[in-house]
């Protein structure tokens, strides 16, 4: 809970993942918009959710996403490292 100034989970919402419900409530409690955001998913219904709420989303297969289809995301990485090098690459973001 340090590093986060919202925490969202399925006990917040009425409809979870694949609904956009979780990521709406994220954008209202943060202030954000969608255009604001980019969600990084490893299970299909995450993906969902996060493009029904008109989010961009990146896919980061691990070893227990291996049998998600992660092929609606914007982009697919091997690992986290790889999508926050990418991230911070194309979104002028610096090292995260």
């Amino acid at each position: 809970k340090e590093f986060f100034s919202t925490i969202v989970s399925s006990d917040d919402v009425e409809y979870n993942k694949p609904a956009p419900d979780p990521y709406l409530l994220a954008l209202k409690e943060l202030g954000f918009t969608s255009s604001d955001c980019i969600a990084i998913e490893d299970t299909e219904n995450g993906i969902l959710s996060a493009i029904s709420a008109n989010i961009r989303c990146v896919g980061v297969s691990s070893d227990m996403s291996k049998y998600q289809d992660l092929s609606k995301a914007s982009k697919i990485f091997k690992n986290i490292q790889e999508a926050t090098k990418w991230i911070a690459g194309n979104y002028n973001l610096g090292a995260l």
